[in-house]
């Protein structure tokens, strides 16, 4: 289990996901929170993955983009 202060250091981070997007931001924050919860150590590189699967597994149960973003 991840400390408390140790949880919070990891919230400090965020990926560059291309335009600024609230959709993305929540995405992201919600992700990082569920792993401090669980105790789950987060980097940069897994949150992405994270991102992505998330929104592979959105479009494959309803048919529609998460978000609207497209990297350039």
């Amino acid at each position: 289990m991840l400390e408390k202060s140790t949880c919070m250091q990891f919230m400090m981070f965020k990926i560059a996901t291309g335009p600024d997007s609230t959709a993305s931001k929540n995405q992201q924050d919600f992700l990082i929170v569920e792993s401090c919860e669980r105790g789950d150590l987060l980097t940069p590189l897994k949150l992405q993955k994270l991102m992505f699967y998330s929104d592979a597994w959105f479009v494959a149960l309803h048919d529609e983009e998460l978000t609207n973003e497209y990297p350039s």
